[in-house]
């Protein structure tokens, strides 16, 4: 268990923003960046979520996400949501 991620998140209080920072030309992979913000200062999620999910990144330190047909920021937020706390549904995230 990530205690690191769950000081950060703490069941629902918190939100995490997410940004597409590429799509591959086949649109069957993307790498995403991931953020929660702490006293008005962004905070990068990406090794931590890697670690936790068993996701790799990339050479820019960016997540590389397989997959299409949902919005893929969402499939790894609720997969993380249910790591932490049992419930896909505790996090609140936004894409920007």
């Amino acid at each position: 268990m990530n205690k690191y991620l769950l000081g950060l998140l703490k069941k629902g209080k918190n939100k995490i923003y997410y940004k597409v920072a590429d799509v591959s030309r086949s649109g069957m992979s993307r790498k995403i960046d991931f953020y929660v913000i702490v006293k008005n200062e962004p905070i990068m999620l990406n090794r931590d979520i890697s670690e936790l999910l068993d996701y790799k990144m990339d050479d820019w330190g960016h997540l590389k996400i397989t997959g299409c047909g949902m919005d893929m920021g969402f499939a790894v937020i609720s997969e993380l949501s249910t790591k932490l706390f049992d419930d896909y549904n505790k996090i609140k995230y936004s894409s920007f």
